[in-house]
Parts: C-alpha cells; sequence; structure tokens
C-alpha cells in the first residue's frame, strides 16, 4: 500500500475547515511534492449543501495556482463527510474517476449529541483503471511548513 505523509499545518488547517463548515462538507486542495509530503491546504467554498460537494471552477484555478506559487504540486481533492464514515460514496468515487488526483476524506463524528470535541478518521484513495487504491496516511511534522 503507497503511504502519503499529511504535514501537522496541513491537517490542522483541514480539521478546522471541517468543523467550521458543518453541517455541510468541507472540500480543498492539498499541495505538496514528489514524495507524497503534503505540506499546504487550500480550503474551497462548497457551493452545495450537506452532502455533496461543489467548487467554482475559477476559485479552483485560483486555489491551484497559489499551491504552485508556494512551490508545491496539487496533489488530492479533500473533503469531509459530517457524521458520516471514510468510505467514498458513489458520487465520490465517480467523481474520482473524473478526476484523477488522489481523494482525502475526513469524517467527523460526534460520540453523543452532547460532545463538544469530535471524533475524526481520514482515508486516502484514488480510482486507477476503474479501481479503487487505498493510501495510507502518516501524520508528521518533520518538515518544514
Amino acid at each position: 500500500m503507497r503511504e502519503l505523509t499529511l504535514c501537522s499545518g496541513a491537517l490542522n488547517l483541514v480539521r478546522s475547515h471541517a468543523l467550521n463548515s458543518l453541517p455541510n462538507e468541507a472540500v480543498g486542495l492539498l499541495g505538496g511534492d514528489e514524495n507524497w509530503i503534503f505540506a499546504t491546504a487550500v480550503p474551497l467554498c462548497n457551493r452545495r449543501g450537506a452532502g455533496e460537494f461543489f467548487v467554482d471552477p475559477y476559485e479552483q484555478f485560483l486555489a491551484e495556482r497559489a499551491i504552485k506559487e508556494m512551490g508545491f504540486s496539487v496533489l488530492a481533492v479533500y473533503h469531509s463527510h459530517p457524521y458520516g464514515g471514510t468510505e467514498p460514496s458513489k458520487e465520490d468515487l465517480v467523481f474520482a474517476r473524473v478526476n484523477q488526483r488522489l481523494q482525502i476524506i475526513l469524517a467527523i463524528n460526534f460520540a453523543t449529541q452532547s460532545d463538544t470535541e469530535p471524533v475524526m478518521d481520514m482515508s486516502a484513495y484514488q480510482v486507477v483503471r476503474d479501481k479503487l487504491r487505498r493510501y495510507r496516511i502518516r501524520l508528521s511534522c518533520a518538515n518544514s511548513e
């Protein structure tokens, strides 16, 4: 199983974006280097409601340009599954077939309705030739972010 490294700064930004977007899905781009070290995240505005996401193409273009200007490549699309799991939905798989980038899902759940701290889990996958390829996510802050 291929491995990617998600740096703490990017992870914290993704988590914060996902929590601030509740009850809707959060969506954004992750940038990194050729060694699959994901060092930066750029949150995007979800133009849809709960259970799905859509990004304005021009906003996505600007985000991709910003990542490149930071010296990184756009490596993945992330989105959240509020109150759900890390398995890709049917819609996620259709999107992943069209958008060949790595996909990262952040699941956000609360053990009880009174909990203020969520339980979060992540998965990474890519659809290659109609087959689901999973990736291991390693969390690290060893590099400069």
